[in-house]
């Protein structure tokens, strides 16, 4: 009876230990996935919005035809919902506001 109790706790400690590993594992693997997400779309958005503003000046600059989803498309977003709120983050209004201010100056 003392063998198998020792036995069961060699057994024990050998599953939980590997059990413990493996979640040890897993979560920093999901601690990275998360900040390459992060990174990749947290100051990502910078250069977007720029790239937006510069496609905006040279429309404007040549005369054409345009609206703020079409120029957000271009400039990298698929969802102009997306682009309106990190716009708006970044420049502190909202996207038609700007577009307004600058086509005053």
């Amino acid at each position: 009876m003392v063998y198998a109790v020792k036995q069961y706790g060699r057994w024990l400690r050998d599953n939980y230990a590997d059990l413990e590993h493996k979640e040890v594992r897993w979560s920093y693997v999901l601690i990275i996935i998360i900040l390459l997400t992060i990174i990749i779309y947290g100051f990502d958005d910078g250069n977007r919005i720029r790239r937006f503003i510069n496609l905006y000046h040279d429309a404007v600059a040549d005369q054409r035809s345009f609206t703020a989803q079409q120029l957000a498309n271009e400039s990298g977003y698929r969802s102009y919902s997306t682009f309106s709120a990190a716009f708006k983050q970044r420049m502190g209004q909202t996207v038609t506001a700007w577009m307004n201010s600058e086509a005053n100056k």
